[in-house]
């Protein structure tokens, strides 16, 4: 009797293996991002060992106190060195897109120093003919609604909101539970994976069109790409896949889904419209988006920055940066342990990318950074209709 399987069953093998694979690769990056906290936390102890024994010194020698001098740049570099000249041309052109982004900045409308706003009171205001749209990774809609969710809708009062990794089925959704005045559209993965990733749009005006996933098989099974057609503007809402530990997706990341986006991007913007894009992009763009660089680590690969450095430069502007070119400790993401959110080690990892026709119609970027409930900050953008 022949042991060898049939090329049905070999099929089916293979793609339970590559759905667990994809299932666990969220968690093995919060791995990672949990060993870089305590990289972190190891570097800050060694640093203050150092103090205190330079604190025992200063009675018996007094030492100059360096000088240090406060400048504003316009180009931001790494602390850490790259190995390759891959590497060192992945520096330079993203270092070129801050310098283009801060000669362009736009000083319209009143905003904060940096764009993070603590509560919903502090700001920033809706003028008339504007509209709020807000992104939030929510870990899980089921898992956010037990924490305040509704009430933060109520309170932010967007018109539109965006969620990533959702990881429910529209039928399991409590219709009596949602935040009034919207309605809603829905996109999960397939079954068996339904509880897994997804994304969803609410919207208080109801869209021209909604359409789901990027029309390939693909990309199209898990629930990663919304997009939600309004008079003036499309809007794609997405949560991008993660290379994962290993960086065993990495070549489908930057060489099938990334360009498979900016396709459907450009196919949009074809049809006389600007593209709002925004979600969890999963790439710590620059290096002040992230607390402890290791370009090892999914996210911040020299391959990933410079994809999304190759979308940039297609014609697009990323909202905060082009407000906050310079400054650091923006993030919207930390790991769930090792204390990560206390200590401020994050990456900004969710971003509002908008065609450059459009961009004089944005009047802020901004960072929800103390709203709790998920292991991501919302973000928002107010923008002239």
């Amino acid at each position: 009797m022949s042991t060898r399987k049939s090329a049905r069953t070999v099929g089916k093998d293979v793609k339970e293996k590559v759905k667990k694979d994809e299932v666990e690769k969220e968690e093995e990056v919060v791995e990672e991002k949990e060993e870089e906290t305590k990289e972190v936390e190891a570097k800050e102890e060694k640093g203050k060992g150092k103090g205190k024994g330079k604190a025992k010194d200063k009675g018996k020698e007094k030492a100059e106190e360096p000088k240090v001098e406060q400048t504003t740049v316009t180009t931001v570099t790494t602390t850490e060195e790259t190995t390759t000249s891959d590497e060192r041309g992945t520096k330079r052109k993203i270092e070129e897109v801050v310098a283009t982004t801060s000669s362009s900045s736009s000083s319209s409308g009143p905003r904060s120093d940096t764009g993070v706003y603590l509560t919903v009171t502090d700001g920033p205001a809706v003028g008339p003919n504007q509209i709020k749209i807000i992104s939030w990774n929510v870990a899980g809609y089921k898992s956010v609604s037990g924490k305040g969710f509704a009430d933060y809708v109520k309170k932010e009062n967007p018109d539109i909101l965006c969620l990533q990794e959702t990881k429910i089925e529209e039928a399991r959704v409590v219709k009596d539970a949602l935040p009034p005045g919207y309605e809603t559209f829905w996109y999960h993965a397939v079954s068996p994976n339904a509880g897994y990733s997804g994304t969803a749009i609410f919207s208080k005006t109801a869209p021209i069109k909604v359409t789901k996933g990027l029309g390939k098989k693909s990309h199209d099974d898990e629930g990663r790409a919304i997009t939600a057609e309004f008079p003036t503007f499309f809007l794609v809402n997405t949560y991008v896949p993660n290379s994962g530990r290993g960086l065993p997706n990495l070549k489908y990341r930057v060489n099938e889904w990334d360009k498979d986006l900016l396709a459907h991007l450009k196919s949009l913007e074809s049809k006389g419209k600007p593209v709002i894009w925004c979600g969890d992009l999963n790439v710590a763009h620059l290096d002040i988006d992230i607390k402890n660089r290791n370009p090892k680590l999914a996210g911040f690969t020299p391959e990933e920055r410079q994809s999304f450095t190759d979308i940039l430069n297609a014609g697009f502007v990323d909202t905060y940066r082009h407000f906050y070119p310079t400054v650091t400790g923006s993030y919207t993401f930390w790991a769930f342990m090792g204390g990560a959110r206390g200590k401020d080690v994050g990456w900004r990892l969710d971003y509002f990318i908008v065609s450059k026709s459009i961009i004089g119609r944005i009047h802020h970027s901004f960072i929800r950074k103390t709203v709790m409930g998920s292991d991501h900050a919302p973000i928002g953008i107010i923008l002239d209709v």
